[in-house]
C-alpha cells in the first residue's frame, strides 16, 4: 500500500500524518511550531524530527502552510506564521533535505480541496471553505477547481476591509470581526476578564448557561459571519459554502449564522433594492475538523503530480 506524509504548518503546531493514497490517516501527531523570532533551521530540525517519526516508505511529502504559496514552483511568497520561509523555495529546500518529492500548497486552499475530495463539495461545482481560527482561511472552488487567482492570493478573505474607519488599521478587517480570536477578544472586553486564558469551550458554557452578556456578543458576531457570507455569495454565487475550525463544532453556531444568512434573502429591503439577484448558497459545517489540511495537501498531491520546476 503507498503511504504519504502529510503536514500542516499551523500557527501554534505543525501536524502531520501518514495517509493511504486514499486519504485514510493511518498514524498522526504533532510538534510545537518555532515562532517567529526563530529560523528555517529550527524549523527543518523539528521535521527532522518527524521524519524519524516515519519508519515507513512514504512515497512524497504533502504540504499544507499559510500565505501566499506559489505551489508550481514550490516558492512561499509569503510564509504568514512561518516567516522564516517567505520568499524561499520551501519545496526545493525540503526535497534536497529528505529525497523525496515534496508538494506544497495553502492551508484554505488545502481545507477546500479536501472538501473537494471527500467532504461536502463533493460533485459542488462551485463552492467555499472556510476555516474560522486565529483568522479565517479560505478556499473557493469554481467550475469543480481550486481557484487561485493572478497572484496566488485568492481566499484570503481575512485581509478584506469589513469595518471601514476613517484611518485604516488591522481593525478594520475582517479577521478583526469575523474570527474565533475576535470573538473571545470581544467577549474578553464585555466580560472584563483575561483574553489570553478565555477559551472557545468557557465561552460556549457561558452561552448554553444563559449569559447574557455572552448572548449579546455571540448574536453580533453570527450577524457579522452572516453578512460576510450574504457579500460573498452576491459576488461568487455558490451552490455551497462549508464553515470550518473548531467553532463549527457548535451547533449553536452554524444553526445561528444558517438562520440570519436565510433570513437576509427574506428581508424586504434586500429585495426592493435589488440584493437577492442571487440565490442563497447551502450552508453546512465542514466534513472535516483538525485534519483537513492534511488531506487537502495529499489531493493536491495525487491530482498535480508534476507541478513545474523552476
Amino acid at each position: 500500500m503507498d503511504t504519504y506524509l502529510a503536514i500542516d504548518n499551523g500557527g501554534t503546531f505543525i501536524k502531520y500524518s501518514v495517509l493511504s493514497e486514499d486519504g485514510v490517516i493511518l498514524r498522526q501527531g504533532k510538534e510545537k511550531t518555532p515562532g517567529r523570532d526563530r529560523s528555517a533551521e529550527d524549523y527543518l530540525r523539528v521535521l527532522d524530527k518527524i521524519m524519524s517519526w516515519v519508519n515507513e516508505d512514504v512515497r512524497a511529502i504533502c504540504v499544507s502552510m499559510p500565505g501566499r504559496v506559489d505551489e508550481r514552483r514550490g516558492v512561499a511568497q509569503t510564509a504568514g506564521s512561518l516567516s522564516y520561509f517567505a520568499g524561499k523555495n520551501y519545496r526545493r529546500i525540503l526535497e534536497e533535505r529528505y529525497s523525496l518529492p515534496v508538494s506544497v500548497e495553502n492551508d484554505g486552499k488545502c481545507a477546500a480541496l479536501a472538501e473537494l475530495w471527500k467532504g461536502n463539495l463533493q460533485n459542488v461545482r462551485c463552492g467555499a471553505a472556510l476555516v474560522f481560527g486565529t483568522g479565517i482561511g479560505g478556499g473557493f472552488i469554481l467550475d469543480g477547481k481550486i481557484y487561485r487567482g493572478a497572484h496566488f492570493s485568492a481566499g484570503e478573505v481575512n485581509n478584506m476591509i469589513f469595518s471601514p474607519q476613517s484611518e485604516f488599521s488591522r481593525t478594520s478587517l475582517l479577521t478583526a470581526s469575523v474570527s474565533t480570536l475576535g470573538l473571545l477578544y470581544r467577549a474578553s472586553l464585555a466580560k472584563g476578564c483575561d483574553f489570553h486564558t478565555l477559551t472557545g469551550e468557557q465561552f460556549f458554557e457561558w452561552l448554553e448557561e444563559g449569559d447574557p452578556v455572552i448572548r449579546g456578543v455571540f448574536d453580533t458576531f453570527v450577524k457579522q459571519t452572516a453578512s460576510f457570507l450574504f457579500s460573498l455569495q452576491a459576488v461568487l454565487d455558490l451552490e455551497v459554502i462549508t464553515l470550518g475550525g473548531g467553532i463549527s463544532k457548535q451547533a449553536a453556531f452554524i444553526d445561528g449564522v444558517r438562520s440570519v444568512y436565510t433570513a437576509m434573502y427574506e428581508d424586504a429591503i434586500f429585495k426592493e433594492v435589488g440584493g437577492c439577484s442571487s440565490v442563497p448558497a447551502r450552508v453546512v459545517a465542514c466534513a472535516f475538523d483538525s485534519d483537513a489540511n492534511m488531506i487537502g495537501a495529499l489531493y493536491h498531491h495525487l491530482t498535480e503530480k508534476k507541478p513545474a520546476r523552476v
